[in-house]
């Protein structure tokens, strides 16, 4: 009988993994953490990044149950002490866009709520997270960025749409990356932009610029990539490459101390190599690869 819930349970797992309205897999910071000794004041760590790490404590009393969610460092010290009134709570629980399963296993509740709310709480870097969720019975989905520095969270408005059909599957995963105090990612929800700009402090810009489904860069050194074409956080184009088409390529064009490599490709079509300064004048003379 044992054996059998055991199956159960991890076919169940495997399908919250599958289909679920979030992952955990697109983020680029997602690399190997140190996580923080463990401790009988927290149940989980949520998410961890940084150098902060989002526990959560489950308090079930005769009144009622309810969430409590805190931060800690590496050390386990207390960044921000376990709250129910955490940003990331509302209604007494932590907010999250996939359905729960609550199950039983040899007598011990299993709460599958936990790894909903794992995947879909991600690292952007400079201690900015992203929690997903959705609006019970609608396909959009939603997020909202939490500052575990500051302690503050907000809303950063429409993320993506779930596929029909399932119980999530939805477009959202990895959103991308702070940098130098910016995220950059692509703004679905609107027509006549594909770039939103979102600041650690919760400002959003929604500047007009269209980057043709190719690649959006981070933001670094004052300005990031977008189309065939660098802008500055205003949405200025100041960098024009579009007579190289550099967003064909796989890489992602970015900054960093002063210059950025580019893939590009002649009126042929073979693509050299080569860096560009902050005027847009090349460093070298591309080099054919």
């Amino acid at each position: 009988m044992k054996r059998k819930l055991l199956l159960i349970l991890s076919v169940l797992l495997m399908l919250v993994v599958n289909f679920s309205g979030c992952s955990n897999t697109g983020s680029k910071l997602k690399n190997k953490v140190n996580l923080p000794p463990a401790s009988d004041e927290y149940d989980t760590v949520l998410e961890s990044g940084g150098g902060y790490h989002i526990v959560m404590k489950r308090v079930d009393e005769f009144s009622g149950a309810y969430d409590m969610v805190g931060v800690v460092d590496d050390n386990g010290k207390w960044v921000h002490e376990l709250s129910k009134e955490h940003p990331l709570i509302e209604n007494g629980n932590v907010i999250k866009g996939c359905s729960s399963v609550a199950m039983t296993l040899d007598g011990q509740k299993v709460d599958m709520r936990i790894s909903d709310i794992q995947k879909c709480l991600h690292y952007l870097g400079e201690g900015m997270f992203a929690l997903h969720y959705k609006v019970r019975g609608g396909r959009e989905y939603f997020y909202i960025l939490y500052n575990a520095e500051t302690n503050v969270a907000f809303d950063a408005e429409f993320c993506g749409i779930g596929a029909s059909g399932l119980t999530g599957g939805t477009v959202c995963g990895g959103v991308g990356e702070f940098h130098n105090g910016y995220l950059v990612i692509s703004a679905t929800d609107k027509a006549t932009s594909n770039v939103k700009i979102i600041s650690r402090d919760g400002e959003i810009k929604y500047p007009e610029i269209s980057n043709g489904g190719g690649h959006i860069g981070i933001y670094s050194e004052g300005v990031f990539f977008a189309g065939n074409c660098f802008y500055d956080i205003d949405g200025n184009m100041v960098i024009d490459l579009s007579q190289y088409s550099p967003q064909q390529f796989k890489n992602e064009p970015v900054f960093k101390d002063g210059k950025c490599y580019l893939e590009i490709s002649n009126d042929s079509g073979t693509v050299y190599y080569t860096e560009i300064d902050h005027d847009g004048n090349f460093v070298y003379e591309p080099k054919q690869k």
